[in-house]
């Protein structure tokens, strides 16, 4: 049967991914082994219950198929392949569907959100069928009987997708630069560091051989990218980068998927080309500011036509007034009929909607944004093509629907209040950590926003770059800090260990650097519930902040909130609230008013009158303390529900077990919005939540968590 009217069905992604290992596909074609993980943005999948996976036939089609996309998979089972996709995330699913028999997979996996587009294959002549099941499962983009018609309707599918997709990370404006950072601020910032990171760091020729060594062993079997990859080799000129950005090849494919899921490892092995393309976008920037100072034209009105899932638009919504950025380059128009064009491709899903947006860039007013005239490099130099550059913040003016146009029309303008956002989490961390290299500040924010095995994995990449003797005995620190909080006490405490040895070695000692180390080891030991040993340290920590810092400094506020929890978790309260005290007196004096960290003392203060099973005097720190993290932080920020779990636990010791449940009820909706999905404080609430269900008087078997 011929070429159906195709749709596509592209959907935009606000979360940040985690990296995900999928399991072994025993019937799975082994040219790409279930081991091996997709670097790129489309997972080809292709089902057929009947087919011989090794027959000639069907081998000449997966190689057609790989010249589409490199990542394809051949299954016969259905129910390995349904294990396969259940667990994909990053990445969304082109299905094929050929024979019959796979027909009832279908119903199985057509709404999970990660399957974008099927294709029928095969001939079928029950026309009404056929029709039914097109109404039925919109997903379907077409029935096709030749292998060509279903190649070319793949790549068309394919390229629209790449053009109406595009991941953004929100920052609400009343984020603090301190821990805990919500996901989406977190994210946010991840871009508006990365590239003054990457420009940070030395680049060589060796980082170029390991760029393309990791291209070559990934498209080990794929001669079209192993062509491409030794034209860069042999050919690539730093002053090529945006072309080579612009072409249909595994640059723009891997750097693009490594960007949007904020894949920590793949972004360091592709720094070498990424630094030649923000230098290059840099340069090209100038030309157009000069060219439209010349023309006395300073605002720019640019476009960019996307679909976008109902739930998105809502929360854009929600955020007017806040910052957005793209998770990596963004592509834009000159031309609004361009934009209007990929908006309004026709499609039936009933989930998604056609967005417009529209940016307004005033380049006599923003100094940090990156922009440039890219279509003399483009296939298609008439869609006019503006890129900006990684880092681009927008301030969301407005979301309203047009009803002439039948779209969203998102207004934004492009805002330098991104960059100024990103040197205040400097400053921060300059006062913080008595750091000031942005190369190990990236690390530090990976960790604030709950990245550990991402944040380890940075330094370790890291310290094989060899930086300084500092520098490495302040990575084997942090390494040694994102084992710990991994719960990878050995680790950490071995790293750690390397830290304070150089810096307590080098002359003169580095005694700030030093104190901060034996300061961690004290809080693994109190998390391994040896006291007297975390004693030991935090005291030496403290005196030797004492010996060179001014006595009201935030490290030695910080270091009696430590030995104060210390001493509330041996029991010892009287001692718990004299360090507790004295680190409020220190934050008071030398903190803002709203400071969260003026709110975290208070809580842990509020914590020892708990322990005591001083309820009423507890319940007024505990909400002393959300009084000020409500003003401070966003509205569900993880630090605010840990203050709701808190009040809950004082209601709940008094036999108010329905207060209690409302605000436990409020603390886990508010982290499920804010923590990843298997964070540890989500168990924690649901127990609480389990407890005060039962109502019933409170016995010695009853487990009532640790105020947080």
């Amino acid at each position: 049967m011929g070429n159906r009217k195709s749709h596509v069905n592209a959907v935009n992604s606000f979360t940040t991914l985690q990296a995900l290992q999928v399991p072994d596909a025993p019937s799975v074609d082994q040219e790409r082994s279930g081991e091996d993980r997709n670097e790129e943005d489309v997972t080809l999948i292709w089902l057929d219950v009947q087919r011989d996976a090794t027959d000639e036939e069907t081998n000449k089609m997966k190689a057609m198929l790989r010249l589409i996309n490199d990542y394809v998979l051949f299954y016969q089972d259905q129910e390995t392949c349904l294990e396969y996709v259940g667990v994909i995330q990053k990445e969304k699913i082109f299905l094929i569907l050929s024979g019959s028999a796979s027909l009832p997979f279908l119903e199985l996996v057509h709404d999970l959100k990660q399957v974008d587009s099927v294709f029928i294959f095969g001939q079928y002549h029950e026309e009404d069928r056929i029709d039914s099941l097109m109404v039925k499962y919109p997903k379907i983009i077409g029935i096709y009987d030749e292998i060509y018609q279903l190649r070319l309707i793949i790549r068309k599918t394919m390229d629209l997708l790449e053009k109406q997709t595009a991941a953004f990370s929100l920052y609400d404006q009343k984020q603090k630069a301190t821990r805990d950072l919500s996901k989406e601020s977190g994210s946010f910032l991840f871009f508006q560091l990365f590239k003054d990171v990457l420009l940070n760091m030395e680049q060589t020729i060796e980082a170029k051989r390991e760029m393309i060594a990791k291209c070559r062993d990934y498209y080990r079997s794929n001669k079209k990218e192993l062509a491409n990859i030794e034209s860069f080799q042999t050919t690539y000129k730093a002053t090529e980068a945006i072309q080579w950005y612009t072409k249909d090849s595994f640059v723009y494919r891997l750097i693009n998927k490594a960007l949007r899921t904020e894949d920590i490892q793949a972004l360091y092995t592709f720094r070498f080309y990424i630094i030649d393309l923000c230098t290059s976008l840099e340069k090209k920037c100038k030309e157009l500011k000069k060219r439209q100072k010349e023309e006395a034209n300073p605002i720019l009105k640019l476009y960019r036509g996307l679909k976008q899932t109902k739930e998105e638009i809502l929360i854009l919504k929600e955020n007017v007034g806040n910052l957005m950025s793209t998770n990596g380059y963004l592509s834009s128009s000159r031309l609004r009929t361009v934009a209007y064009d990929f908006a309004k491709k026709p499609s039936k899903r009933s989930d998604i909607e056609a967005v417009l947006f529209e940016i307004t860039v005033d380049i006599q007013a923003v100094e940090k944004i990156i922009l440039a005239d890219v279509a003399e490099f483009s296939d298609f130099p008439n869609e006019a093509e503006v890129l900006f550059d990684l880092g681009a913040a927008f301030k969301i003016d407005s979301v309203k629907y047009d009803d002439e146009d039948k779209l969203w029309l998102i207004v934004t303008s492009a805002t330098d209040k991104g960059a100024e956002l990103a040197n205040e989490y400097i400053e921060f961390q300059k006062k913080k950590v008595a750091e000031s290299n942005i190369v190990l500040m990236f690390g530090h924010l990976l960790a604030d926003m709950g990245e550990y095995i991402k944040s380890q994995q940075y330094f370790e990449n890291v310290l094989r770059g060899r930086p300084n003797d500092e520098e490495v005995a302040c990575v084997y620190h942090n390494i040694g800090r994102a084992h710990r909080l991994k719960g990878e006490y050995d680790h950490s405490l071995e790293n750690y260990q390397k830290a304070y040895d150089m810096h307590s070695n080098a002359r003169p000692p580095r005694l700030v650097s030093a104190a901060k180390t034996l300061n961690g080891m004290g809080i693994l030991y109190n998390e391994r519930h040896n006291h007297d040993e975390a004693l030991n340290y935090l005291t030496r920590a403290l005196k030797m902040y004492e010996k060179a810092l001014q006595r009201k400094h935030a490290d030695i506020a910080g270091t009696l909130n430590n030995i104060g929890n210390v001493y509330r978790d041996q029991g010892r309260y009287d001692l718990a609230l004299q360090y507790l005290k004295r680190a409020q007196k220190i934050n008071e004096d030398t903190l803002p008013p709203n400071h969260p960290n003026i709110a975290l003392t208070y809580n842990n203060i509020g914590n020892v009158y708990y322990k005591r099973s001083d309820y009423k005097t507890a319940l007024d720190y505990y909400n002393k303390a959300l009084k000020l993290k409500e003003k401070a932080l966003p509205a569900d920020h993880p630090d605010i529900a840990r203050g709701l779990n808190n009040i809950g636990l004082v209601y709940y010791s008094n036999g108010d077990y329905d207060t209690a449940l409302e605000y436990y009820t409020k603390s886990l909706l508010m982290s499920e919005k804010s923590l990843p999905d298997k964070h540890p404080f989500h168990e924690t609430i649901q127990t609480n939540i389990k407890l005060a269900k039962e109502k019933r008087p409170a016995t010695e078997n009853d487990i009532i968590v640790t105020p947080l």
